[in-house]
C-alpha cells in the first residue's frame, strides 16, 4: 500500500519517492527474545543453547538472506544517488544512473537464494556445534522461494552486495558469542 500512495504522490504532487523491499535481512543486533524475533536470531540462540531448532516444512526451500551491512550500503548508495553530494561516492560508483525517475521501487537483497538447510548449515559452522533439528510442517501461505530482483538497483545505484552468505553468518555468530557472554 506504501508503494501505490508513493506512486499517487510522485504523480498528483511532483515529488520524488523511492520505494525499498528488503528481503531476509539478518546480522548483528536483531533481538532473539521479543515475540517477533526473526528466524536467524532464533536458530543461533537455539544452537547456542545447544536446543533444537524448529523448521517449517522441509528446509529445502529458499530464501534471500541479506546481511545488514550490505543493506546499510544499499540505502546509502540510493540516498547519495538521489542527491548527488558525494563526490567520493560519485567516482566510487561512475557506473551508476544519476537520473532516477521521480518515483522507484528497489529491491534490496542479495537476489542469489539460499535453501534453509545450507543456512543453517552455515550457523551450525559458525557456532561449532550441531544440533537436531525438529521440523513441522511449512506454514500456511508461506512461499518455496523468495528472490529480490536487484538489476535495476544495481543499474541506479552502480552497487553490489560484497558480504558472502558464509561471512554475514559467522559475522553474525560472532556478535551473539559476545552478546551471551555479556548477559551471562
Amino acid at each position: 500500500m506504501n508503494e501505490l500512495y508513493a506512486e499517487v504522490f510522485a504523480k498528483t504532487y511532483n515529488m520524488e519517492c523511492i520505494g525499498l523491499r528488503y528481503f531476509n535481512v539478518f546480522g548483528r543486533r536483531q533481538d532473539p527474545f521479543g515475540a517477533y524475533a526473526a528466524v536467524i536470531p532464533l536458530f543461533v540462540k537455539k544452537f547456542m543453547a545447544h536446543e533444537s531448532p524448529v523448521i517449517n516444512g522441509d528446509g529445502e526451500y529458499s530464501r534471500d538472506f541479506t546481511y545488514i551491512d550490505d543493506v546499510v550500503e544499499d540505502i546509502m548508495c540510493v540516498l547519495n544517488c538521489i542527491t548527488q553530494t558525494n563526490s567520493s561516492w560519485n567516482s566510487q560508483y561512475p557506473e551508476a544512473d544519476t537520473s532516477l525517475a521521480p518515483y522507484r521501487i528497489f529491491d534490496i537483497g542479495n537476489s542469489s537464494p539460499v535453501k534453509l538447510m545450507d543456512f543453517i548449515h552455515a550457523i551450525e559452522e559458525a557456532c561449532g556445534k550441531l544440533a537436531k533439528k525438529i521440523y513441522l510442517l511449512m506454514q500456511s501461505g508461506d512461499v518455496y522461494q523468495t528472490n529480490a530482483d536487484v538489476c535495476s538497483l544495481e543499474k541506479a545505484t552502480g552497487f553490489k552486495l560484497n558480504t558472502s552468505i558464509k561471512d554475514g553468518v559467522k559475522q553474525t555468530v560472532d556478535w551473539y558469542k559476545s552478546f551471551y557472554e555479556f548477559y551471562k
